[in-house]
């Protein structure tokens, strides 16, 4: 058919030449003559393949035309190819303007794709296709690239555009004609019609003229390639239809009459008696003609009733519900719920889910069959939602799992438009009713917004969103009703003084929701639950409801009601934004905000419209825009401040209603039934309060032990929260941030409230310097230095001093509790030593915080507490009260690495180690149920396992040279070689006493040719490092860093101290023939001075040694690195040191 049509030519068969000959040229351009024989393109030479696209078969048999589909693979190409625009195309939009029309006809343009010609620079990379054994050239449009809908989409616009052109010249010939009229085409003028056809020849001019006759009304819609045609009657609709179709046909678009259909039923026009239930597929949905209802598909097959069900099966049951318009909602939340539950419980895909979850998701599907077959679920396929007095009504509802939205017309309320409904998130599941509700709310009314093309409400277009083509149904704007059960929700939208008091997620989405009541022109009602139809949604509770008038009598007695236009004076916001051009003019003005050179952006004083309160404020606002050093005397003590200060105290009590109450209460001018229910509150607060000789209110200075010892003698004057208030009180936190040289928005709030108190004051003290960019320039630098300044500079003498801590998981574990088993998840605390990455595992219950300082509890109690636990900034897990509390408890310090730097994390690489291991393992000894139990087989292998770098294993090294725990120092590098060979000389002093026999005989005098050897020296005179000197756990600024250090010059060449160690090696030839020496200077090719610590004192002492020798190396990463690491980077002979 394809090659009958010219769509496509059969360039030659691949099997000859054994598929390694491509085309020649001249057959390419043989079939291309073919192709386009008749046109002028059959002259032009053929382009050559450049690309070969695959292919394959799909057989449908229940399909009419076409049970063979060749389907061609263009997923490479897709790579390199744009979509050639945003589609306008919308699924759900289509639905509601096919269900606009009362009276339908349903086309299906054959081949579409194929009637559309490719551009002959495209041919060598879309033309070429291989099926079967044969090369085939295409020169039309490649269906199934991404951008052919794009392309089709834009040609049946073109074609739509033409149609409605013709219709508005045939309207212009006689206005008085009714809607349902048509004209004859040769009625029409040439001048007229060429001007509205793509291409005006004269074979164009007659095919309209001399055609079906013009309708002067039209609506079409079209989605891909299935164009849907209605009219006012059925007559009407077949003229329509019958212009329509003539138009397309001149486009090369035809329509195949097997797949058209009408959304009436007639009788008479069947000649079997079965016709009556005959049903056709519309959009998906299954449409039948007899009753006019949809119905929603169910595509699956029942589940057998043996046999195990993976998660990935279970998955494409309960996605085989075809229902995009929400007709069943209800039964797509149950499967919702199921496959919630689902995951909770198996995480992996080819996982077998339990027995339970598989009988659910059974009798969900065999559920999902049943209502899809039944009758009395369908729901009519016309709505009248383009009658001008025809409105809908928006229902929205939420539950403890579940939100949902419904919309229904007010003249058919039985019958649901469409609905949209979802499962909370974990993160809210924990929200209060009242805020689901508004969450609900929220989402309704967006839902509406995204649809408002289709709808009978003001029409919003998002982005690369278009007005919808004058073919369309287009319903007139009307009112939106929406109804709710939440009648707190409604107060909160009346009352927006009260927003102020809720958190910040409801005062944003209560002004959202203000916002879209004015953009849509919504009116909220409060009505009983019975009547909200959306409550069956959230409740997952399929069924047949029928309201009849009950919405529409909960509606008209209603009195609970949020309409914006009362908060307007009744006046409708208009159309067009507000410019500067509607405004009086003494409101021509422009806004600034005042921001000094750090980023700190002044209070606007431009809102206040007393000139005495801006003036008060101006005056302190001064000391804000000057500088300050430590040097300088602080402001807050001068005359000229306090003056100004009792300025603003005083107009702050005057404008605050209770400080203003609490005043006149102090002055005996009021009495407690004057204050009426303010009397208590007031009264209380006069036992703590007084007046000074100012006539300002202080809070008298308290002597509690919780109060500040340092607050001002005189009291701390109260400021309330009026706007004038925040003002002062943001100054006030730029003077004393720059007063006490930029302290961070705790300390500032402290020091201002020694002195001045008022409502909100912690926060606007955070929000005004937040953007103090000197001190986000130091926070950074903290950060990215956090680890050279208490991590990477962290030195041990001693094993299980520095710990990491990670939790893992979860995993699930199947548990006996009596005859059952039970899957639950468990998580794994995982504690590592720094040096020899000895790791402790604990199971816990929960990832709770009890549940975890309970686990380390444990550990420190068997192993020992270390010095330092290292750990993420985990929030809810390790930075809790109960695990500082327990680490407190220990003597424990705890450092927490900076976020998004797991480069930083030892135990990472170690964790990537458990859990090769735990898979290995599972798959050996078959516990894939319960990999915990692996998991901690892995954890026990690699402690007895020894390292590639040292004959030693984790386990050994922690059990036999383990110290006790001792304090721990910050790194103080060794960055000369006369320092390196004096701490080397000192430990061999004092070993001398303890190891007579060793292989060194060092005299506790000096060497001459080390008497001249000094340690370095810190920029503030302290030692750099020496043998047992203690010093403080407090980070160091002073050291000098590796960029800067000092060198030495030695024959010539500059050589950085970092890179030389010692030279001097005194090497008894008696300890060379010992078997253990010579393992380890020829083995294990240590350095002779490493091999003789390691031979008098052991490995740890090694290990350690090592570390403090290596200056500017985090001692984990040289312990990870290895031994071997280390001789290869430096190398020690007796003629001098050597870079590597």
């Amino acid at each position: 058919m394809f090659i009958d049509r010219k769509y496509c030519g059969i360039v030659q068969d691949n099997s000859i030449g054994n598929y390694q000959i491509p085309p020649t040229s001249d057959r390419c351009q043989s079939v291309w003559r073919n192709l386009h024989e008749g046109t002028s393109m059959a002259t032009s030479i053929a382009p050559k393949p450049i690309h070969f696209t695959p292919s394959h078969m799909v057989f449908r048999k229940d399909h009419c035309t076409t049970p063979c589909r060749i389907v061609l693979d263009y997923r490479v190409l897709n790579r390199y190819s744009h979509r050639g625009g945003s589609t306008q195309h919308n699924l759900v939009g289509t639905l509601l303007s096919v269900r606009s029309m009362e009276f339908m006809i349903s086309a299906d343009i054959s081949k579409a794709f194929c009637e559309m010609f490719a551009d002959p620079t495209d041919i060598p990379y879309i033309g070429y296709t291989c099926i079967g054994n044969f090369t085939v050239l295409w020169n039309r449009v490649s269906f199934g690239s991404t951008c052919a809908p794009a392309m089709l989409e834009a040609d049946l616009h073109d074609i739509s555009d033409e149609i409605y052109n013709t219709t508005v010249i045939a309207k212009q010939l006689d206005p008085t004609r009714p809607s349902t009229a048509t004209i004859p085409g040769h009625h029409l003028s040439d001048e007229d019609l060429e001007k509205v056809l793509l291409c005006s020849t004269n074979d164009n001019l007659d095919w309209i003229k001399y055609g079906p006759q013009i309708p002067l009304n039209i609506s079409m819609v079209w989605f891909v390639d299935d164009v849907y045609v209605g009219g006012e009657s059925k007559t009407h609709a077949i003229d329509c239809y019958s212009y329509a179709a003539h138009i397309y046909e001149g486009h090369h678009k035809l329509f195949d009459p097997n797949k058209n259909f009408t959304s009436w039923y007639d009788v008479n026009c069947g000649e079997h008696s079965d016709q009556r239930e005959t049903s056709k597929k519309l959009l998906g949905y299954l449409f039948r003609q007899s009753t006019g209802l949809l119905h929603a598909v169910y595509e699956a097959d029942l589940v057998p009733a043996t046999g195990s069900m993976t998660k990935r099966k279970a998955s494409s049951y309960l996605l085989s519900l075809y229902d995009p318009l929400g007709l069943i909602l209800e039964q797509t939340m149950i499967g919702r719920l199921i496959w919630r539950s689902i995951t909770e419980v198996t995480k992996d895909w080819d996982a077998t889910i339990t027995d339970d979850h598989r009988r659910q998701v059974s009798e969900w599907v065999h559920h999902s069959k049943t209502i899809c077959d039944d009758t009395r679920y369908g729901v009519p396929r016309f709505v009248d939602i383009n009658n001008n007095v025809n409105s809908v009504i928006l229902s929205v509802d939420a539950s403890i799992l579940a939100w949902g939205t419904d919309l229904r017309c007010v003249s058919s309320p039985n019958d649901r438009i469409m609905s949209r409904a979802g499962l909370f998130p974990k993160n809210q599941k924990k929200w209060s009713i009242p805020r689901k509700e508004l969450e609900s709310l929220w989402r309704g009314l967006k839902w509406i917004k995204l649809y408002s093309r289709y709808l009978p409400v003001k029409t919003h277009l998002g982005d690369q969103q278009h007005r919808l083509h004058p073919l369309r149904p287009d319903p007139r704007p009307q009112q939106l009703y929406v109804i709710t059960d939440s009648e707190i929700n409604v107060y909160r939208l009346r009352r927006v003084s009260n927003d102020k008091r809720l958190p910040v997620v409801e005062r944003r989405r209560l002004t959202e929701i203000r916002q879209l009541c004015v953009d849509l022109d919504a009116v909220i009602y409060h009505v009983p639950s019975g009547v909200n139809p959306a409550d069956s949604l959230t409740r997952a509770k399929p069924g047949i409801y029928r309201y009849d008038d009950k919405i529409v009598n909960a509606i008209k007695l209603a009195t609970v009601i949020y309409d914006y236009k009362d908060q307007d004076a009744g006046i409708d916001p208009p159309d067009d934004p507000t410019t500067t051009l509607d405004l009086p003019p003494y409101q021509f003005t422009i806004n600034a905000i005042i921001v000094n050179p750090d980023g700190i952006s002044f209070p606007d004083l431009t809102t206040l419209t007393n000139q005495e309160q801006r003036a008060e404020l101006d005056r302190v606002m001064s000391y804000a825009k000057q500088q300050y050093t430590s040097d300088d005397d602080r402001p807050m003590d001068t005359i000229d401040f306090v003056d100004a200060i009792k300025a603003c105290a005083h107009r702050c009590q005057q404008l605050d209603e209770d400080l203003r109450l609490l005043k006149k209460y102090l002055e005996g001018n009021i009495t407690n039934d004057d204050m009426g229910i303010k009397a208590t509150y007031i009264s209380r607060l006069a036992t703590i309060c007084e007046l000074d000789e100012n006539g300002i209110v202080r809070r008298r200075l308290q002597q509690s032990e919780w109060k500040h010892i340092h607050e001002d003698p005189n009291g701390v004057i109260f400021l309330g929260g009026s706007d004038y208030a925040k003002k002062l009180m943001a100054i006030l936190a730029i003077i004393y941030h720059y007063t006490y040289l930029h302290k961070a928005h705790q300390k500032v709030t402290g020091q201002i409230q020694r002195r001045y108190n008022g409502k909100g004051l912690p926060t606007i003290v955070k929000n005004t310097i937040a953007s103090c960019i000197p001190c986000l320039r130091s926070k950074a630098y903290r950060g990215l230095n956090y680890v050279s300044r208490s991590v990477q500079a962290l030195a041990t003498r001693s094993i299980w001093q520095v710990c990491g801590a990670d939790i893992v998981g979860p995993y699930q574990r199947d548990e006996t509790n009596g005859s059952t088993t039970t899957s639950y998840k468990r998580h794994i605390l995982v504690v590592h030593d720094a040096i020899t990455s000895f790791t402790c595992a604990r199971i816990l219950q929960d990832a709770s915080s009890q549940s975890v300082a309970d686990a380390f509890h444990s550990i420190w109690c068997e192993m020992g507490a270390p010095s330092v636990l290292v750990t993420d900034k985990d929030l809810s897990a390790f930075i809790t009260r109960q695990v500082k509390s327990m680490l407190i408890g220990h003597g424990v310090r705890h450092l927490v690495l900076p976020p998004y730097s797991p480069h930083l994390s030892f135990w990472e690489r170690i964790h990537r180690d458990f859990v090769q291991m735990a898979r290995s393992i599972s798959s050996q000894v078959g516990s894939e149920n319960d990999y915990i139990r692996s998991y901690l087989l892995a954890i026990r292998a690699f402690n007895c396992t020894a390292k590639g770098w040292i004959p030693f294993s984790p386990a050994s090294l922690h059990f036999t040279e383990r110290d006790e725990r001792q304090d721990l120092q910050l790194v103080r590098e060794l960055r000369s070689e006369d320092a390196i060979k004096e701490a080397i000389d000192n430990w061999r002093r004092s070993t001398a006493a303890t190891f007579p026999t060793s292989p060194d005989h060092v005299n506790d005098e000096e060497p001459e040719d080390l008497q001249s050897d000094r340690l370095p020296q810190t920029q503030d005179g302290e030692s750099a490092s020496q043998d047992g000197q203690q010093h403080s756990q407090q980070q160091d600024d002073n050291v000098i860093p590796q960029d800067d250090q000092p060198h030495q010059v030695q024959d010539g060449n500059t050589i950085p101290y970092d890179d030389e160690l010692d030279q001097t090696q005194v090497i008894d030839n008696d300890t060379t023939t010992d078997p253990i020496w010579i393992s380890l200077t020829t083995q294990y090719r240590l350095n002779e001075d490493i091999a003789e610590i390691f031979y008098k004192t052991g490995p740890i002492n090694l290990i350690l040694t090592i570390s403090k020798l290596l200056s500017g190396m985090r001692v984990y990463e040289a312990i990870e690195n290895g031994i071997s690491t280390i001789t290869s980077s430096f190398e020690i002979s007796n003629d001098g040191p050597q870079q590597s």
